[in-house]
C-alpha cells in the first residue's frame, strides 16, 4: 500500500541532448533517461523549454523572456526590462487583461504561473491562426 506521506515524485523521460530545467540548474541529457525527481521548486520539462531562434511571434519571445529570468536569475533584470518593453508595445488589443495578468505576475515574482498563461495563450494563438 503507498504511504500517502512519501513525498510526491515527478516523472521525466528525456531524450539525448534534450534539455530541462530544475530549481535554477539547466540539465542536459547526454544519453536517454528517466528521472525521478522530488521536491522541485522550479521545473520546466523539454516540452516546456524554448530555443531563442524558436521564439517566431510577440507571446514566443515574452515566453522565451520570461523563462531565461528562471534560466539566468543573475540577469533577471536585463530579461525582466526586454520582457516589460515588448509587452508594452505588443499589439494585442484583445488580450490586454490576459496581458496585464502575466505581467502581474512576472512583478510579483510568480514566473512559473506567468509561462503557463503564456503556454496557454500561444496555444490558443496558434489554435486561430493555423489550419486545421
Amino acid at each position: 500500500m503507498p504511504n500517502p506521506a512519501a513525498p510526491k515524485s515527478i516523472h521525466v523521460v528525456l531524450k539525448r541532448d534534450q534539455k530541462f530545467l530544475v530549481n535554477g540548474a539547466l540539465i542536459r541529457a547526454n544519453n536517454p533517461v528517466h528521472i525521478d525527481l522530488y521536491r522541485s521548486d522550479v521545473l520546466l520539462t523539454p516540452n516546456q523549454l524554448l530555443e531563442c531562434e524558436e521564439a517566431m511571434t510577440p507571446l514566443e519571445r515574452l515566453y522565451y523572456f520570461a523563462q531565461q529570468m528562471l534560466i539566468e536569475p543573475e540577469k533577471r533584470a536585463d530579461w525582466y526590462r526586454a520582457f516589460y518593453d515588448l509587452s508594452v508595445s505588443v499589439p494585442l488589443a484583445a488580450r490586454v487583461d490576459e496581458l496585464k495578468l502575466v505581467v502581474s505576475l512576472i512583478l510579483h515574482s510568480d514566473v512559473q504561473k506567468a509561462m503557463t498563461k503564456l503556454r496557454r495563450m500561444i496555444r490558443a494563438e496558434r489554435k486561430a491562426f493555423l489550419p486545421g
